[in-house]
């Protein structure tokens, strides 16, 4: 058997654009998972692993990040949650992404601050006055 399904290991149902359907059939039968009645509503009504609630509760409560170490202290912890299953992936990705920004402006601060103070050195080094 090759590794691409011949016709007779083709799904019978129809796509929405009126063609073949082309995914393997359940074993045993002719038609898909989506195709087989009742199966693609019971399957649509779990909802995949985006639809399992994650307890908010067991997850580290932290006070609200005021620097890049405070928010790098909390994305190792949340890594840590994710692996053993506390986060969502997914929400883990969407948390990354604003944690991404925080650093980011939370550098263009450091940045600001490094600059004012070379700013006074230099005034004072070279005895201007502001």
């Amino acid at each position: 058997m090759s590794g691409k399904p011949t016709n007779a290991q083709k799904c019978t149902g129809r796509s929405a654009k009126g063609g073949h359907c082309g995914a393997p059939p359940i074993r045993g039968t002719k038609r898909c998972v989506l195709h087989t009645p009742g199966v693609a509503s019971a399957v649509g009504k779990l909802g995949g692993m985006r639809a399992r609630q994650f307890d908010v509760s067991r997850l580290q409560q932290f006070p609200p990040p005021e620097n890049a170490t405070d928010m790098r202290k909390l994305l190792a912890v949340m890594v840590i949650e994710m692996r053993t299953g506390k986060i969502d992936p997914h929400l883990a990705t969407r948390i990354a992404f604003v944690a991404g920004t925080f650093l980011r402006s939370s550098e263009q601060e450091d940045i600001k601050y490094v600059r004012e103070e070379l700013e006074a050195l230099k005034r004072k080094v070279l005895g201007v006055t502001a």
